[in-house]
């Protein structure tokens, strides 16, 4: 025979010769779980690398990066276990790094999370691990975190191999079992170090397992299982483990160091960091994030459980059921226990509430049949309990209450009436058939009906966390995201680079944050390295700069975090600034909860409205937080930027006013509009006018931000008084921006960036100043009398003053004298709390109201503090550095505020309703351009500080 024929026999009895169908056999629950592959590879892998990389996946996107282009790796415990670095390494390596193979790892893990359930078939039943697997497939917090690049979804992944060779060994006594527990157990133990958790939650299983067993007189599973281990498998168990390790740990055996950083050094700093109590979340708060995600596994679960607590058949729950009740139990208490709490960690008590969900749901399903829902009796059921959902959902969605007139208020009672005597009807109707035909067949279709909505709620929530939100902080599993801001400012910086032809050696200057010390106290100010370092990884002539530069820079562009910029704010006259978020979050305002203000909070028609719309369409109850940047472009590059340099650092001080002060006046025009601040000629006086108060002498005072002073303009606008220059000392300002005048006619001028408030007498004579630097990072109760930077005073009946010191989210009180009182506030979005607080006003009954701007509301307060109402502001949703607004409240308590960029003055009544707004872009009489201070009159004449126009307008009327 010749070799083409020796080749020609050889390819006929080969595989590759064989017809595929003859070999493969095709059957309805391979045919499943081939399209649930086809659906989890899509939901995982598309679209993978839009959202931009969060602050952690940065990290270990770059430090897979180093490893990747030759720099190494070296073991940190900071970032957990070596395997994600090396294994995205890896990848980078066969595809390249980019946003997308990141995270390809992550969706890898998710893919194999939803097909294991395939492996444990014996123990979850055909059906139940067919089930199961689906809801991994759309489970919110798997498909979120399948495409985040941490840890928690490999360890999750690892997790579920060590529970298939557990019970795989218990099921065969197959020794691969073994081996893989090993490798499973290594490689989890080489992602994160939450791997002792769980494998003293497994542990303990098996020791309670072996007491009930011992008392019942009955053999141990587990403890024959252990006993059945031989010997050399031991060995071979071990060398698996420890082998794995040295190569991971010490990447390759380049780096020796990580045989002690990779065990002793990793459970150490674990058990440290449960101190730091990174996050700060409450001991309840998985019981807040996995009803509000993973409600259809846990409802089942509940479900099935009182299902077999009812039929008394508790002796039936077989070992593995057992096995995830203590599983989830054990996880749910220690990781509730544990100090840090994040929303990725809800992955390990979500997969055994999978597992018991499709037990449960697997049941359901065998029961179908006998309910007879395709009959008579069992489809009234069905279609009874379909449209008893239909009346619910129409009534919490498609019909909100009327309210308001006494019409509106007898529709929505009839309205109420009409759904309730629908749904007692319906109920009716269900309770009789149950009654006739037994009740499974009442149950079961009941059952069904309730799956199936809240699959179709899972499959929502999933979509709008993952795909529409997943950048959006407006969910809870959303954890202080990068916002797109960044990677929209990474595109202008190549942009920039094509533009200039520099490329990758384009000038870039990054803020490296400080620390100094304040008061005895070390104040840090945080860097902007990340997620930067990861996006700007191919620049080479970055650098960073730490408080101020150390010579004039010539940087093309510069990245700074807005808190740090005051060291360098005089150095950047020759750029200009977009404003952007580095990352925001999720608006925490359930930490200050109390059984109390649940149960008020559920009582209330109002609040139980807006909590239904958190659930299903995600709308916070307050605004979402951030940390801010400013994004400076060198002005001779900036031509074609799309943004609005809105963040534009203050103007130089002009050397001198365009028109001497003794030659303004008063200009009278038509509608009742009178301008201050201008010459005959028509010249500024003014700079940029912030501030604006009346005396009792009838004077007008203005704090000139641009050229640090206070002018006092006599009825007819001459120039009666100067107070203050540019500078530190008694008497001079830095960017002053408000000021109160009190009934003895002294003046109190918060000096912003001296960090101070300064008091003169009537005659401009300099009388007294308190206040020090204080960075009280939004605290309350700590430095008081110490400013971040003082943005506006007012004066309550008593004469004490109010200061709103805004970069530290708080208002201060203090007697005439300027010693301190109180103080209240702090960083947040509760009622109370501020972000960004800048004009305040007090009526004449001692009320304080507060421009709380990010919060984009006005806060009214009590003297105190103590919270009283919210107006809302549509007009504040800017972060800007010209976003400043102010208040006045006139002696008949209608309140006046200011929108800075949208050029308008706003007028509410009493009540906190719209009654009037006046005012739009232009420089012509009647048109602002951004105005700011705002100060009323007794007898209801409006002054404005319409700063871009450099002027004051007098409105006689706001009507």
């Amino acid at each position: 025979m010749t070799s083409a024929d020796e080749s020609r026999s050889l390819d006929e009895g080969s595989t590759l010769s064989r017809p595929l169908l003859a070999t493969l056999t095709i059957d309805w629950e391979l045919a499943a779980y081939g399209g649930l592959l086809l659906f989890v590879v899509a939901t995982r892998f598309w679209d993978l690398g839009s959202r931009a990389l969060h602050h952690d996946e940065s990290l270990h996107a770059l430090y897979s990066w180093f490893l990747y282009v030759g720099r190494g790796y070296i073991h940190d415990p900071m970032m957990h276990g070596p395997f994600q670095f090396e294994a995205t390494a890896l990848i980078y390596l066969l595809f390249g790094a980019s946003d997308y193979t990141a995270r390809v790892l992550a969706a890898i893990f998710g893919v194999w999370i939803v097909l294991s359930p395939y492996f444990l078939r014996h123990e979850l039943g055909r059906l139940g691990a067919l089930i199961a697997a689906a809801l991994f497939a759309i489970s919110p917090s798997f498909l979120y975190f399948s495409r985040f690049a941490r840890e928690a979804i490999y360890f999750g992944g690892w997790e579920l191999l060590v529970v298939i060779a557990i019970f795989g060994y218990l099921r065969e006594r197959k020794r691969a079992y073994l081996y893989l527990l090993s490798l499973g157990t290594i490689l989890a133990f080489a992602t994160k170090e939450t791997v002792f958790i769980t494998g003293a939650i497994f542990l303990g299983f098996f020791v309670l397992e072996a007491l009930a067993s011992l008392v019942r007189g009955r053999p141990s599973v587990g403890w024959s299982a252990l006993k059945s281990i031989a010997p050399r498998d031991w060995a071979i168990m071990i060398t698996i483990f420890l082998g794995v390790y040295m190569v991971m740990y010490t990447t390759f055996f380049t780096n020796p160091k990580g045989i002690i950083s990779g065990s002793w050094g990793a459970l150490t700093y674990w058990l440290a960091q449960q101190g730091v109590q990174r996050g700060g979340q409450p001991w309840f708060y998985y019981l807040l994030l996995i009803p509000l995600y993973e409600f259809l596994p846990l409802l089942s679960a509940l479900g099935g459980l009182l299902f077999v607590v009812a039929r008394r058949k508790l002796s039936r729950i077989g070992l593995f059921a057992w096995f995830n009740i203590v599983w989830f139990l054990g996880a749910l208490l220690i990781y509730s226990w544990a100090g840090e709490k994040m929303p990725w960690l809800d992955l390990p008590i979500v997969e055994p509430l999978v597992f018991l969900g499709a037990m449960a749901l697997a049941g359901l399903l065998r029961r179908v049949g006998s309910a007879r829902i395709a009959e008579g009796p069992g489809l009234t059921a069905l279609v009874v309990v379909s449209m008893v959902g239909i009346v619910l959902l129409g009534g919490l969605v498609a019909a909100p209450p009327v309210g308001g007139s006494q019409l509106g208020v007898q529709s929505e009672l009839i309205q109420r009436g009409s759904m309730a005597l629908l749904l007692a009807l319906l109920v009716g109707a269900l309770v009789v058939t149950g009654m006739r035909h037994g009740a499974h067949v009442a149950v079961v279709p009941a059952c069904l009906a309730c799956t199936l909505v809240l699959l179709a709620l899972t499959i929502h929530t999933s979509w709008g966390v993952t795909y529409e939100r997943g950048d959006i902080p407006q969910d809870m599993l959303v954890y202080v995201q990068t916002s797109p801001d960044v990677p929209y400012v990474v595109r202008e910086i190549e942009r920039i680079s094509q533009q200039t032809g520099a490329g990758k050696d384009l000038k870039i200057l990054l803020d490296g944050g400080y620390t100094e010390n304040v008061a005895g106290q070390a104040v840090t100010h945080e860097s902007i390295a990340w997620p930067f370092e990861w996006y700007l990884r191919d620049y080479r002539n970055k650098s960073y700069y730490s408080r101020t530069f150390t010579t004039p820079t010539d940087a093309a562009v510069i990245l700074a975090m807005v808190p740090n910029e005051e060291p360098i704010r005089a150095s950047l006259g020759n750029y200009v600034a977009i404003r952007g978020r580095l990352n925001w979050w999720y608006p925490e305002d359930y930490k200050t909860l109390t059984w109390q203000k649940v149960w008020q909070g559920l009582m209330d028609p109002a609040v139980r409205a807006k909590l239904w719309r958190y659930f299903l369409y995600k709308e916070t109850l307050n605004p979402l937080g951030s940390r801010d940047f400013d994004f400076f472009v060198r002005s001779d590059l900036a031509r074609g930027i799309p943004l609005q340099p809105s963040a534009a650092p203050p103007p130089p001080v002009p050397a001198e006013p365009q028109g001497q002060p003794s030659e303004a006046k008063a200009q009278v025009v038509p509608g009742g509009i009178t301008i201050y601040g201008k010459t005959a000629s028509g010249t500024s006086v003014l700079g940029q006018p912030r501030g604006v108060a009346l005396g009792p002498n009838g004077y007008l005072y203005v704090v000139d931000s641009a050229a640090s002073k206070v002018f006092a303009f006599r009825p007819d606008g001459t120039v009666a008084l100067q107070i203050g220059k540019k500078g530190t000392g008694d008497g001079e300002f830095n960017e002053p921006w408000g000021l109160a005048v009190a009934p003895n006619g002294d003046v109190y001028v918060a000096d912003t960036w001296n960090h101070r408030i300064q008091r003169f007498d009537a005659n401009g004579r300099f009388l007294g100043k308190w206040g020090t630097f204080a960075d009280a990072r939004g605290q309350v109760g700590v430095q008081p009398g110490g400013f971040y930077g003082p943005r506006d005073v007012a004066i309550a009946p008593n004469g004490n003053l109010y200061v709103t010191d805004t970069g530290n989210k708080r208002v201060q009180i203090f007697d005439p004298e300027g010693r301190f009182v109180a103080m209240f506030g702090g960083d947040g979005t509760d009622p109370g709390r501020f972000k960004e607080p800048v004009g305040i006003a007090v009526d004449a009954s001692g009320n304080v109201f507060v421009a709380d701007t990010w919060n984009r509301r006005i806060q009214k307060l009590g003297p105190a503090g103590q919270p009283l109402a919210q107006f809302p502001v549509d007009g504040w949703d800017s972060q800007s550095i010209v976003n400043k607004p102010y208040l006045a409240v006139s002696q008949g308590g209608q309140l006046f505020y200011t929108e800075p960029e949208r050029h308008r003055l706003v007028i509410l009544d009493s009540s906190g309703r719209v009654i009037g707004s006046k005012g739009t872009l232009g420089a012509e009489p009647g048109s602002f351009n951004v105005p700011v201070g705002i100060a009323v009159s007794a007898s209801g004449e409006l002054f404005v500080a319409d700063a871009n126009n450099s002027r004051v307008v007098k409105l006689q009327s706001w009507r």
